[in-house]
C-alpha cells in the first residue's frame, strides 16, 4: 500500500505543479477505451470518455470524487487520429458534456452509436467488466484486422492535457485541408508516425513498469487492473 499511496502522490505533484504554471487541472478518470488498427495499419490504444476528478486523502486513504461543474470529455485526441489515418473529416464532433443524458440509458452504446453516426466504427462485444490493461511490445502487439477497432473496458487515471490550444487550431486546420507531417508530428507528439498509440502520446513521460500486480505506474498516469 506505500508504493499505491507513493505513485498517487507523484502524481498528484505533477498536477498540482502544472495547475500552477498553467491553471489547468487535468485529472482524468478515463474509461472504456478503445483498442486496434486504423486503415493505415497504425497500432491505437485510446480512452473514450475522460471523467474530471479530485484526489484526497480522508482517514490515510484516497477518495476519488467527480468534479460536477466541469464537463464529461470525450478523446479529442483519438478523434483527430482517427480522422489522419482513416482519412475521413470528424470536425463536427462535440467533445465536451455537461451531462451524458443525452447518449440514452446505455451511455456506452449512445456513445458508440454517435461515433458510428460520425463515421467512427467500433466493436462492442456487450461485455462491461473491467479489463486489465497489459502492457504491450513490440512483439506482443494483439493481432487485429487493418480498420479494425475493439472496445476495450480498460479504467486509467491520470493527467490527460487535453485543452491544449493545438488541438483547436488542428480542428481548424483540418476544415481547411491545411494539414501536413509537421502539424501531424505536434499533435501526436510522436516519434514514428506508424506506429501511433494514442494513448500513450498523451500520458507523457518515460513509462516505468511495476511489478505489482494492481497498479502501474507510467509517466503521468497509473492504471487500475480488473480481475
Amino acid at each position: 500500500m506505500t508504493d499505491y499511496s507513493n505513485h498517487i502522490n507523484y502524481l498528484l505533484r505533477e498536477i498540482n505543479a502544472v495547475e500552477k504554471e498553467t491553471g489547468k487541472y487535468e485529472l482524468y478518470l478515463s474509461y472504456p477505451f478503445v483498442e486496434g488498427r486504423c486503415n493505415d495499419g497504425s497500432f491505437v490504444r485510446a480512452p473514450l470518455f475522460m471523467f474530471p476528478i479530485k484526489l484526497e486523502k480522508v482517514s490515510n486513504r484516497w477518495q476519488l470524487n467527480n468534479i460536477v461543474e466541469q464537463e464529461v470529455l470525450i478523446n479529442k485526441v483519438f478523434i483527430f487520429a482517427y480522422a489522419k489515418f482513416n482519412d475521413v473529416k470528424v470536425t463536427d464532433i462535440e467533445t465536451e458534456y455537461a451531462s451524458l443524458e443525452s447518449f440514452t440509458e446505455d451511455v456506452i452504446i449512445g456513445l458508440l452509436k454517435y461515433l458510428e453516426d460520425n463515421k467512427i466504427h467500433i466493436i462492442d462485444s456487450g461485455l462491461r467488466t473491467i479489463e486489465k490493461f497489459k502492457d504491450y511490445t513490440n512483439a506482443t502487439l494483439p493481432t487485429y484486422q487493418t480498420g479494425e477497432l475493439l472496445l476495450k473496458n480498460y479504467m486509467v487515471m491520470g493527467q490527460f492535457p487535453l485543452s491544449n490550444s493545438i488541438y483547436t487550431d488542428y480542428q481548424v486546420m483540418e476544415q481547411e485541408d491545411l494539414y501536413n507531417h509537421a502539424l501531424e508530428s505536434l499533435l501526436m507528439n510522436k516519434k514514428e508516425v506508424q506506429e501511433a498509440d494514442a494513448y500513450e502520446t498523451q500520458a507523457e513521460g518515460e513509462k516505468e513498469v511495476e511489478k505489482k500486480n494492481t497498479i502501474r505506474k507510467g509517466g503521468l498516469f497509473l492504471i487500475f487492473f480488473g480481475s
